[in-house]
């Protein structure tokens, strides 16, 4: 995903991003956003941030986030975000959160 830095100017860059442990938040400071992960079994929950602006991602699976349905590539795109939950529906289900300024 492509970011805009928080001050305009300077050279594009470019990260591959590895091994980020579930619920570790990986931060991008010069874009002022994070990268959260949650991978989940079939009936898990797990809480979204809360955030001004959110965009989240469904890798593999399929999940209800808070009460929507989403599967394998779909995303969501969240203004003021409170008190949000995700909930497997299939065996397995990775979701990448991207929270944003």
């Amino acid at each position: 995903m492509w970011l805009t830095p928080l001050t305009p100017g300077g050279d594009p860059s470019y990260n591959v991003i590895r091994g980020i442990a579930d619920s570790t938040p990986y931060a991008l400071p010069s874009s002022g956003a994070m990268l959260h992960t949650r991978r989940l079994t079939a009936g898990e929950r797990t809480a979204i941030p809360d955030g001004a602006y959110l965009y989240v991602h469904v890798v593999r699976g399929e999940v209800e986030l808070d009460g929507e349905p989403l599967s394998t590539g779909d995303s969501a795109r969240i203004t003021d975000a409170k008190d949000l939950e995700a909930l497997a529906k299939t065996p397995t289900a990775e979701l990448l959160v991207w929270e944003m300024r």
